[in-house]
């Protein structure tokens, strides 16, 4: 008798313990290069989180001319959020095109770069690291080619969806209306398949998404009328289904007059058990805001309809992105831009919302972090994870740069139920004090590396004095720490207690933290 009750009570401890892991959630910010970054995609592979970023920075040195540079990246972190590795691509424009191929990612766009710029697509293979490996890309002749999306199928094929704008003369001031959408298909080789196209029911198409299932492809858009001639628009969303040749198996566009704010339509389809397809359309007109998620049976037949409309007048919230869950319902993440938010008053917080495999609302949460004045935070992606929580990337926008800088990628861990502290209400936020990782800054420098009795770690260039240096393990493990004060200095370090490997090192000061440098200590 005395082992059975051991064994429950072993059983009930380990669920117990089991419950308080997995309730454990964490917040990051990260701020590559001062300009505009957001985070676009997310998964979790080997204990590690790959996020991907767009980025975008102004040179506002010659008041005639705005430069702007576009840039591409991902960053890779351990379970708790801590950076481990983290890279920039220079002129690569892309949204969430990043994949996991065995141990290597993928990563497609094009280049902002002349003679480049949307006449060539690129898809880029390399390591955790970020270095690429390898690349390979397709050349047109003629029109400007956008990738939009991408995604993998049943079979493991891979494909992207290149809209395409054709101009009517070269100074590209007057647009045919002829928008087509192309899907380029690679096979799980990485060897070309085909490109099939399926031009679109009206121009000028926009906001792209798609999915395949059962080899057949699923194609959201927005489309624009009399935007060329000045008269206004007005705006049709649509759900449009082809099969493996372009063939047009099914469509919904329902009319949407003069909607003169942003429209966003997202499609979800892979994995749900009974081959159906989800899809969020999000609306803005004259700052009224509404949601609609519609999910169809592969006929294009109407399985549940929700409309989700703001609940206060001053509530302006716009869902990004939809994903599904293992139970077959959805998760839509989006912002809220609140000008007169209850709990903490002029504060934006991001929003994120379950539904049920009938459509029906299980939760809404608005999220925000209490200790920064944000004017415009959301999540833009997301997945669930296999203990039910969810990981979550976005941006976060601090008040003092709400125009267009000091923008930051956001990468959270919630709950199962989209709380950040476990059992919360409606309203949650972030009390913590968080430090912000400074990716791109070139802070430390580490010699000997290898190194086998100290290493003298060096720092310049901080926007505040230094406080700690810390070194931990692949795992995320503090193995040493030291105190430090400085701007710009050096300290020296034994390493003789720590056994032979690679390690992290990082400098910490007031709410920042340098990127990690590899360390590797040699017996």
């Amino acid at each position: 008798m005395k082992h059975i009750l051991a064994y429950i009570l072993l059983i009930l401890l380990l669920s117990c313990l089991n419950t308080v892991m997995s309730g454990q959630t964490f917040s990051k910010t990260y701020n590559f290069n001062d300009g505009i970054d957001a985070g676009f995609k997310v998964f979790k592979h080997n204990d590690n989180y790959f996020v991907q970023f767009w980025g975008e920075n102004k040179d506002y040195s010659d008041p005639s001319v705005i430069h702007v540079t576009n840039y591409m990246g991902f960053l890779r972190t351990d379970l708790e959020g801590n950076l481990i590795t983290s890279k920039i691509y220079d002129s690569l424009i892309c949204y969430k095109t990043m994949w996991l191929k065995g141990d290597k990612l993928l990563m497609a766009g094009n280049k902002s770069t002349k003679p480049d710029f949307e006449k060539k697509i690129y898809l880029l293979t390399t390591g955790y690291d970020g270095e690429i490996q390898d690349e390979k890309k397709l050349e047109f002749n003629t029109g400007n080619h956008r990738v939009s999306d991408s995604g993998r199928d049943q079979n493991k094929n891979y494909y992207l969806t290149d809209r395409v704008i054709y101009y009517g003369d070269n100074n590209k001031e007057k647009l045919y209306f002829n928008d087509t959408i192309l899907l380029h298909k690679w096979d799980s080789t990485l060897n070309y398949k085909k490109t099939i196209m399926v031009p679109f029911l009206q121009p000028i198409t926009y906001g792209v998404n798609t999915a395949v299932h059962n080899d057949n492809y699923f194609v959201s858009s927005i489309m624009y009328f009399d935007t060329i001639k000045g008269s206004g628009s007005s705006t049709r969303t649509a759900v449009v289904a082809y099969d493996s040749t372009g063939q047009l198996l099914w469509q919904y566009n329902p009319l949407k007059n003069r909607i003169t704010g942003g429209t966003n339509v997202v499609t979800e389809t892979a994995g749900f058990k009974d081959s159906s397809t989800a899809v969020l359309m999000s609306y803005d007109y004259l700052g009224n805001t509404w949601q609609q998620v519609i999910k169809f049976n592969n006929k294009g037949e109407k399985l549940w309809e929700y409309d989700d409309k703001p609940e206060h007048p001053f509530y302006y919230y716009t869902y990004f992105s939809i994903f599904k869950t293992k139970d077959d319902g959805v998760i839509l993440c989006g912002e809220n831009s609140f000008f007169d938010f209850d709990p903490d008053w002029d504060k934006a917080s991001a929003i994120i919302a379950k539904l049920d495999k009938n459509g029906n609302l299980q939760w809404r949460r608005y999220i925000w972090d209490h200790n920064v004045q944000a004017r415009r935070c959301g999540f833009i992606n997301g997945m669930e994870l296999d203990n039910g929580n969810l990981i979550i990337t976005g941006t976060l926008v601090d008040s003092a740069g709400f125009a267009q800088f000091d923008t930051r990628v956001w990468l959270l861990l919630l709950d199962s139920v989209g709380c950040y502290n476990p059992g919360c209400g409606k309203f949650d936020s972030i009390t913590a004090t968080q430090n912000i990782v400074l990716v791109g800054k070139d802070m430390l420098k580490l010699s000997p590396n290898p190194a086998h009795d100290y290493v003298r770690v060096s720092w310049n260039n901080t926007p505040t004095p230094a406080e700690r240096l810390l070194v931990y393990d692949l795992k995320g493990r503090t193995v040493a720490e030291k105190t430090v004060h400085d701007r710009s200095g050096s300290i020296e370090l034994s390493v003789t207690d720590l056994p032979a490997g690679t390690y992290l090192v990082k400098i910490q000061g007031n709410k920042w933290e340098s990127p990690p440098e590899k360390m590797v200590r040699q017996k």
